[in-house]
């Protein structure tokens, strides 16, 4: 199959002029970075990651003119296997000098989200392996108490927070719909009037529930069309494994008078902790 080239007759909508100052925007904003435990790898240090997990201690009464009994330092690691995500344009010397605005800065923009999308939907898998606790099922819908529920969970398990939520938008619509009071009886003005309630009344953004700050991403996976597999999880659960930054690399195509872009990315997730993650299993229909 011949390769598929960025041609003028294609990409006519780059000639607008407001294009020189606009930006091509993500569909979905990477926040994997934010929530996650991040491992910088440097060049050299190969491809798997091995991460050294510290067993837990508890302490012991004291008797005086009694010696104490040394703990065992006992560890184990989790490992996370990084790789090689890339996006690759070719971009015709006719539409890189006859657009408007700058061609190849467009394209990296659009390259970057893509790469960024990549790392969220990476690290959201990882809620498949959590076992700190599975909460709903196929048929289950999102509410605030399954919120606090793996709240609790988590805070059982002896975290004290952060805490994070990932759910999938059409998942996070009944919870909205509670939150906000909408369609619901008298019963829930209490929820609308509340913080959280006006928040998803005026700006659609849930906030935070039982201090763990909840976050929308259409790149949460799902096990069937009707259930997405959430997760509520300390940063501790998840660890990615980056090495460098995102690399953009080009070359010049005579042959076809084009210019080659590639912009690249090594990275990795795996769940480190899955005890330190609870999995939420919910609808993603909107009824």
């Amino acid at each position: 199959m011949a390769d598929v080239y960025n041609t003028s007759s294609v990409n006519s909508e780059l000639f607008v002029n407001l294009l020189a100052d606009a930006r091509f925007a993500a569909a979905e904003s990477s926040i994997a970075r934010q929530i996650t435990t991040v491992f910088p790898v440097a060049n050299n240090q190969g491809k798997v990651v091995q991460v050294p997990l510290w067993a837990g201690a508890t302490a012991v009464q004291k008797t005086e003119g009694t010696a104490l009994e040394a703990l065992g330092t006992n560890t184990t690691s989790a490992t996370i296997t990084m790789e090689e995500y890339a996006v690759y344009h070719s971009v015709s010397d006719m539409l890189r000098d006859s657009a408007a605005g700058d061609v190849m800065a467009n394209l990296g923009t659009v390259s970057g989200n893509a790469l960024g999308e990549k790392m969220d939907s990476t690290v959201f898998a990882t809620f498949d392996s959590f076992t700190g606790g599975t909460l709903g099922a196929e048929g289950t819908e999102l509410t605030e108490d399954l919120i606090l529920k793996a709240a609790a969970t988590l805070r059982a398990n002896k975290l004290t927070g952060p805490f994070y939520a990932v759910v999938d938008p059409r998942a996070a619509y009944n919870l909205k719909a509670r939150l906000g009071g909408f369609g619901q009886s008298t019963t829930s003005f209490s929820q609308a009037s509340s913080n959280v309630g006006m928040n998803v009344q005026e700006n659609f953004f849930i906030g935070s529930i039982s201090g763990v700050q909840i976050f929308e991403s259409s790149l949460v996976d799902s096990d069937t069309t009707e259930l997405a597999t959430c997760g509520v999880f300390a940063p501790s659960a998840i660890g990615v494994a980056v090495r460098g930054d995102v690399e953009m690399e080009t070359q010049r195509d005579a042959k076809n008078s084009a210019t080659d872009m590639v912009m690249r990315m090594t990275m990795g997730a795996s769940a480190i902790q899955p005890t330190h993650g609870v999995k939420l299993l919910v609808e993603r229909n909107i009824d």
